[in-house]
This record gives C-alpha cells, structure tokens and sequence, in this order.
C-alpha cells in the first residue's frame, strides 16, 4: 500500500470517525434536552400545587383532595425518575434531609405546612437536576 493510499484511507476513517462521534453527540444532547423538559414539567406541575392557596377553614375532604394531588405529584415524579434516570438519582430527588422546617403565614393547617415544606424542598432537588445532569445514569444503565 502506498503512503498516498495510506492517506486516503486515513483520512476517510477518521471523517467517519468524526461524523459517527458527532451523531452519538447530538443524540446525547437531544437525550439530554428531553429529560430537563420532562423534569421542567415536573418542576412547575409540582410548583402549581405548592402555590394552590387554601383558605384557613378548608374542608377535611378539599384538604384531603390537596393532599393527595401533592402525593401523586411525588409518586409520579419520583416513578418517572427512577425509571428514566436510575436509583441515584431518585434518591437524590427524595433526600429533603438537608432543609430546616419552616412554619409557613399562608399555611391553612401543619399538615399543609408540611407539605409546603416537602414541596419546595423536592422542587429545589428538581431545580438542581435540571442544571446538572451528574445524576444522570444515562444510556449506560441500559
């Protein structure tokens, strides 16, 4: 083989070196923009719940309604997560151990308190999750 041939080859190899690096790349970053959309979604779903205001005399069945539409919100996210993203980063969506507890004005109930509490907390998770995506098991997971 001549060294022009070499070349030649050389060079074809690595442009389709480049062009297949390329498409795994973009396939990543489109990946990628899929679940900071999905968990975007999560994120201002969960903040219309957290913003719901309820009256200081609400009903224990509209309290319980409120209640339950905040651990659906929960369990769906954290279920889409853990299936989409892996264990880790589940758990790093449910750890709320580092906030303090806040007593809340607008708090019709310490039961809604509560679950103001978790729900910033989760959202603040959220919020990391969108900007890093460390917690990513990614494609090697499957």
């Amino acid at each position: 083989m001549s060294s022009l041939s070499y070349a030649w080859y050389s060079a074809a190899a690595n442009e389709q070196s480049k062009a297949s690096s390329t498409a795994l790349a973009d396939k990543e970053k489109a990946r990628l923009k899929t679940i900071r959309q999905k968990l975007q979604t999560f994120y201002i779903s969960g903040g219309e719940i957290l913003n719901r205001p309820l009256p200081k005399d609400i009903s224990e069945k509209d309290f319980n309604a409120y209640s339950a539409a905040a651990d659906a919100w929960l369990n769906e996210t954290n279920n889409w997560i853990g299936q989409n993203l892996g264990a880790g980063a589940s758990a790093r969506f449910l750890d709320t151990s580092a906030g303090v507890y806040l007593s809340y004005d607008r708090a019709a109930n310490a039961a809604h308190n509560a679950i103001i509490t978790a729900l910033i907390r989760h959202r603040e998770n959220l919020s990391k999750m969108i900007e890093i995506n460390a917690w990513d098991a990614g494609e090697a997971k499957k």
